[in-house]
């Protein structure tokens, strides 16, 4: 997992891959791709409250025994796209290999700044987490799915497992 990868270079501990948090991400990367929307609003939901709409998935998560979830998500389209701060265009081949890769990679080095919520996500920053390294993520599901525009739709939920 290329997460694992990152945060080894981090000196940090490897994330569990988990079917529940697989199946919440790939639901929501199946709802964009099938609605071709995009979401981004900075709390991924309509009117900004992360914690209603596409199914409260903050709130199925924490019913799945879990604690502080958090979640990326992106959308992949064309062969080149230009990063955040740096603007560094990279090529992305359209296989499943490539995009995860290139999302990873983007959510820690290139997108937006060194100081990203996305960076702070992966590499586990305690103040997306309550201030704490308590509840630092454990778990991460992965979801992503094609849309007829041909472009890629991926989520990511991290959690803590009690």
């Amino acid at each position: 997992m290329h997460y694992n990868t990152i945060r080894a270079d981090y000196g940090l501990p490897a994330l569990v891959r988990n079917s529940q948090l697989d199946t919440v991400a790939q639901g929501f990367s199946d709802s964009m791709a099938s609605t071709l929307t995009y979401p981004w609003n900075g709390s991924h939901e309509a009117g900004g409250n992360k914690w209603s709409g596409t199914g409260g998935r903050m709130k199925t998560i924490l019913g799945m025994g879990f604690a502080y979830p958090a979640e990326n998500i992106m959308r992949v389209s064309g062969t080149e796209t230009r990063f955040g701060c740096d603007n560094v265009p990279m090529f992305v081949e359209k296989t499943a290999n490539s995009i995860a890769v290139y999302t990873a990679l983007s959510w820690v080095e290139h997108d937006g700044c060194a100081n990203n919520g996305h960076r702070k996500t992966v590499l586990s920053d305690p103040a997306n987490y309550g201030g704490t390294t308590e509840y630092l993520p454990t778990d991460v599901g992965i979801g992503i799915a094609k849309g007829s525009d041909g472009q890629y739709y991926i989520t990511a939920e991290f959690a803590h497992k009690n």
